[in-house]
């Protein structure tokens, strides 16, 4: 779980607790969130993004309103068997929304504005230590 620490580059000590997402990932909240049978808003700028139905213009228009949202860092643990149960072979996953965009292959409008909300966001590492530029040239962005 991610604790508030800052996965940054540099050696900044600093945490980060107001900001911090946190969510177990069950395949029926993954399922309420994605389908969005209601019509509701998603949860959070990372549901948006990663939903099938992804509309962009939609996620520029959140940015646009909430640009805070864009410091938001998700956290889900999960283990290694893709289950949500106790394990010792848990996974943390820990990304902000433009991990989260770069993996999805966001168009470079909805990139662009994730930067503009959080231009901090590139000193950031992911769950896998990678920085969003390493993610950019792994997904071609």
């Amino acid at each position: 779980v991610n604790n508030g620490t800052k996965h940054d580059d540099d050696d900044d000590d600093s945490i980060t607790t107001s900001n911090t997402k946190t969510r177990n990932d069950t395949s029926s909240t993954a399922n309420n969130n994605n389908n969005n049978v209601t019509g509701a808003a998603p949860e959070n700028l990372h549901d948006l993004i990663t939903s099938p139905a992804s509309n962009w213009n939609q996620i520029l228009q959140r940015l646009e309103n909430n640009p805070n949202e864009a410091q938001n860092w998700l956290t889900e643990r999960k283990n290694g068997d893709g289950d949500d149960s106790s394990s010792t072979s848990s996974v943390t996953i820990s990304r902000l929304p433009l991990h989260t965009a770069l993996r999805s292959s966001a168009p470079k409008e909805v990139i662009e504005a994730l930067l503009l909300a959080y231009m901090d966001a590139v000193r950031f590492r992911d769950e896998s230590d990678r920085l969003p530029i390493h993610i950019a040239l792994e997904n071609k962005n």
